[in-house]
C-alpha cells in the first residue's frame, strides 16, 4: 500500500491498521474517551469493539505532517459474544451491545448488553506509543524499573498489506527494525526507543515482554501496533509531545 500511495495522490493511507487476528477480525463501533479520567488513565483515546473476537481495543492518535496516525493496543476481552456498538453510560462506564446473529464470534451467548467499569486501580500498561524522528516513545501508566528498560526487553517487526480486489491481505514485505537503545525518563514514566530501520507506511509491531514497573510488575498487555505513515521531524515530534 505505501507504493500505491506514492503513485496515486488521491489514495489515502489509514490512520491505524488493526492487524488481522492479532487485534481482531471485525472492528465495529467506537467511542472517544471524554470521561476526563473517570474511566481510567486513557482520556482522549478511542475504544473500538470487535465483532469476531468479542473484545474492546483502544487507539491513541497523534497528528504528524498533516496526517493522523497512531497505535492500537489490546484492552479487554472475554465478552459474552461479538460487540456491535459501544456507548458511554451516565456513570462513565462503557456499555457494549452484542450479537452473535448471522456471523460467528467468540462467546456462547446469542446476544447481550454488558457494562465495563473501571475499578479505580491503574494497571501497568503502555498508555501511549508515540513516533519520534529516531524511534518511538512509550508513555507508561506507572514508573518503569530503569534496569528493565534495555533493548533486549523489546522485539519489533514491520510489515504492510497488499491493495487488491481479493478479500484481505497477508502481512507482506516483512522486516525486523533494530532497537539499538532504550532509555527511561527521570520520572520513569517514559521509555525512549532508538530504532534503526523505520519505514514510512508500515505497521511497526512492538512486543515489550521484558519491561517491568518499579514494583516489579509485568505489563498487563505487552503488545502495541503503530501505523507509521510519516516519520516526524525533530520539530514535529516536539510539537506533538
Amino acid at each position: 500500500m505505501p507504493e500505491v500511495a506514492k503513485q496515486m495522490p488521491s489514495f489515502k493511507l489509514p490512520s491505524v491498521w488493526f492487524p488481522y487476528e492479532k487485534m481482531g477480525q471485525s472492528p465495529t463501533g467506537f467511542v472517544w474517551d471524554q470521561s476526563e479520567g473517570r474511566f481510567g488513565p486513557l482520556a482522549g483515546q478511542v475504544f473500538v469493539g470487535d465483532r469476531h473476537h468479542a473484545s474492546v481495543m483502544r487507539v491513541s492518535l497523534e497528528h504528524v505532517d498533516g496526517h493522523w496516525q497512531g497505535a492500537c493496543y489490546p484492552f479487554r476481552g472475554g465478552f459474552q459474544c461479538g460487540l456491535i456498538r459501544l456507548a458511554w453510560g451516565a456513570d462513565h462506564s462503557l456499555l457494549a451491545g452484542e450479537s452473535n446473529r448471522g456471523w460467528g464470534s467468540f462467546g456462547r451467548r446469542g446476544d447481550g448488553l454488558q457494562r465495563l467499569v473501571w475499578t479505580g486501580q491503574v494497571p501497568f500498561e503502555i498508555q501511549e506509543m508515540c513516533a519520534r524522528s529516531d524511534g518511538f516513545d512509550l508513555v507508561l501508566t506507572d514508573p518503569v524499573d530503569p534496569r528493565s528498560a534495555v533493548p533486549s526487553a523489546f522485539r519489533m517487526e514491520s510489515y504492510t498489506y497488499l491493495l487488491h480486489e481479493s478479500y484481505g491481505s497477508p502481512e507482506v514485505d516483512r522486516a525486523e527494525p533494530h532497537i539499538t537503545r532504550a532509555s527511561a525518563s527521570a520520572d520513569g514514566r517514559c521509555v525512549h526507543l532508538t530504532v534503526h530501520g523505520l519505514r514510512e507506511g508500515f505497521v511497526h509491531e512492538l512486543h515489550a515482554d521484558g519491561l517491568r514497573s518499579s514494583s516489579g510488575a509485568a505489563l498487563l498487555h505487552r503488545d502495541a501496533y503503530y501505523t507509521l505513515i510519516h516519520v516526524p521531524t525533530d520539530e514535529a515530534a516536539s510539537l506533538n509531545q
